[in-house]
């Protein structure tokens, strides 16, 4: 049984028996007691109630251009709700998972919804990044909770419906531009560092380019704001390489991170690079291409510690989880190949967490949209003495408060810190 490290409370079952009635009659003329027929009732021990069922409809790509990644959020889910049933984690609930194959197709996001509420989901989660977009205007209106693990803050203005489970891609952008500034970066001896982006034309990069230009704007002695290269799902950076090869700091893609690097360091490029949890599913690729010696010093801002930090109570959970489910081999492969799972864990962490919170406070048959919504814009999570705390509120939308900088290290293959300290998201 994989060790337990959450203490979400104990259910305590009690069981009544009637009293035995026993009918003894006394003699009246000679003062002794004689005995009379004794009758006895037995009643039948009151069984336990029936778990609730609280089902997750998890909207997800299995098949798509994301299936990939997506398929490492799919077996968090899995396990993390497995975890949940076996400890006993929310009293009075069986958790389940429900899947469906949107294939990455924003036209397949409402049918998968109203799928998934056919077949009685009861709360919803995504992982891709279009997908709240797409669902907004459906789950205000209706007052559904969507869970995701998307960071966009285009979906959360005005504050509705749609939670995130992490933090925005604009506020992880100025706080890493501001760690730069203090840390990194001597703008007061050289000026103002010249920074850009090379990057697919995705939603989630112009969140990133926009929070690192309103930073700028707002900071024109640190920074110098250089241009955004935004292309469609290329893998060739020839024109973008040849203007951003002299800048001091580059903002680069996700899924397309490895052939950049290589591409941009084969030309000459000197800039550092600065990451965030877009690139670091993709350290296997960057491995299997050997480029760490070229992403040597990155400095990557992300939402939890790294693997090797097992004193942190759910890095531990989730090294644990995979041992026990997958064996030792998964946690290795999963391990080289970034911190998806590692993350994800986190994630589905609070989650579920919300939902104990929920039940909580009106039981497990009172379970509703309307009772966790209202956990929500009031929730707080203390992951343990590793990190800081996690917290929505009545206006915020996303649940990461701080940030931990790590920089890569060739020699070693894999985040270090960079500062032992949590860091405040700029807001």
């Amino acid at each position: 049984m994989v060790q337990r490290t959450i203490q979400l409370g104990v259910i305590i079952l009690a069981t009544f028996l009637l009293a035995l009635p026993v009918l003894v009659a006394c003699d009246g003329d000679n003062g002794t007691k004689e005995p009379t027929e004794t009758s006895t009732k037995t009643t039948t021990p009151i069984e336990p109630a029936e778990d609730v069922k609280i089902t997750i409809g998890n909207i997800s790509d299995m098949t798509g251009p994301a299936a990939n990644a997506l398929q490492t959020v799919n077996m968090v889910l899995d396990d993390m709700v497995r975890y949940a049933n076996e400890e006993n984690l929310i009293p009075g609930v069986e958790l389940d998972v429900l899947h469906y194959d949107s294939q990455y197709n924003p036209a397949n996001d409402i049918p998968a919804y109203e799928w998934l509420k056919e077949r009685g989901a009861d709360v919803f989660f995504t992982g891709l990044p279009t997908t709240p977009i797409t669902l907004m205007p459906r789950v205000n209106q209706e007052k559904v909770v969507l869970m995701t693990a998307g960071a966009d803050e285009l979906y959360h203005d005005p504050p509705g419906y749609i939670f995130g489970l992490m933090a925005g891609f604009g506020e992880v952008a100025k706080t890493l531009l501001k760690w730069v500034a203090d840390n990194d970066w001597d703008w007061q001896t050289n000026g103002p560092a010249k920074i850009g982006m090379v990057a697919w034309n995705s939603s989630s990069f112009h969140a990133t380019r926009d929070g690192a230009k309103a930073y700028i704007e707002d900071h024109p002695e640190q920074f110098e704001w250089q241009g955004d290269y935004l292309t469609e799902r290329s893998f060739q950076w020839s024109a973008e390489v040849a203007a951003s090869k002299d800048w001091d700091y580059l903002l680069p893609p996700g899924a397309a991170v490895a052939t950049l690097v290589k591409q941009y360091r084969d030309a000459g490029g000197k800039a550092k690079f600065l990451m965030e949890q877009t690139q670091s599913p993709f350290f296997g690729v960057l491995t299997d291409a050997r480029l760490w010696d070229e992403i040597d010093g990155t400095l990557f801002a992300l939402p939890s510690p790294y693997w090797h930090e097992e004193d942190a109570e759910v890095v531990s959970l989730a090294r644990n989880l995979l041992i026990e489910y997958h064996g030792e081999g998964e946690l290795q492969e999963q391990i080289r190949s970034g911190n998806t799972y590692l993350n994800m864990v986190h994630q589905v962490y609070g989650f579920i967490e919300i939902i104990r919170q929920t039940v909580e406070s009106v039981g497990a048959e009172n379970f509703s949209q309307e009772a966790l919504y209202d956990t929500l814009i009031s929730f707080n999570i203390d992951y343990g003495e590793a990190y800081e705390p996690w917290s929505f509120s009545e206006t915020d939308r996303f649940s990461c408060e701080h940030l931990v900088i790590h920089r890569a290290d060739a020699a070693q293959k894999t985040l270090v810190r960079a500062d032992p300290e949590w860091i405040p998201i700029v807001k």
